[in-house]
């Protein structure tokens, strides 16, 4: 919704919450877009695209990630990054969390979250026995995989029953099916 589109801020090349790098750029957001067939009541197509006020400078500290160009392999090892509470009901970190956790298959993740999973607009990743992923706070953030040297975005943080409980794998938007909409929304910007 672009009416909320200037109470953000975008920042860019920090690892720290309270410490400026090098790297470091923020950036002003012009317009949001929510993917038409969003419905909070479910989450699905949990995605949008927000637009930058000014366009990114890439440099030695601000990498960008590719839009995935094939769909996930069941047991990649892929990281989650975010800002995020540390613990479920903990605080956020000062530090810029990441952690490496397997996609599993769409199988996989029906039988562990049942119809709340859509096969065709979500993923999950996390470990059998828990303890590792993304928590509150951290959705929106990245999904990424390094395929050929390259990160790709192939989740968007979405949702959870905690925050690394076993058996409960972390929830993520699939870029890859949406790769046709975030094509054609980014080209008519």
């Amino acid at each position: 919704d672009s009416s909320i589109a200037s109470y953000w801020t975008v920042t860019l090349g920090s690892h720290r919450r309270t410490f400026n790098s090098l790297y470091t750029v923020k950036y002003g957001v012009s317009k949001i877009v929510i993917h038409q067939n969003y419905r909070p009541n479910t989450i699905n197509n949990d995605i949008a695209i927000m637009v930058l006020s000014k366009d990114v400078v890439l440099s030695d500290g601000i990498i960008p990630a590719c839009l995935p160009a094939n769909t996930y392999v069941e047991n990649e090892m892929c990281v989650v990054t975010g800002w995020g509470t540390t613990s479920e009901g903990g605080s956020v970190s000062d530090r810029l969390q990441e952690v490496y956790k397997p996609l599993l298959s769409e199988s996989t993740c029906s039988s562990k979250l049942g119809n709340s999973f859509k096969l065709n607009s979500m993923l999950c990743a996390g470990f059998e026995r828990g303890g590792a992923d993304a928590c509150q706070g951290d959705s929106g953030g990245p999904l990424v995989c390094n395929r050929n040297g390259k990160y790709e975005l192939t989740g968007v943080v979405s949702w959870g029953y905690g925050c690394a409980r076993p058996d409960l794998p972390g929830v993520y938007a699939n870029t890859w099916n949406f790769n046709n909409w975030l094509i054609n929304t980014m080209s008519n910007l």
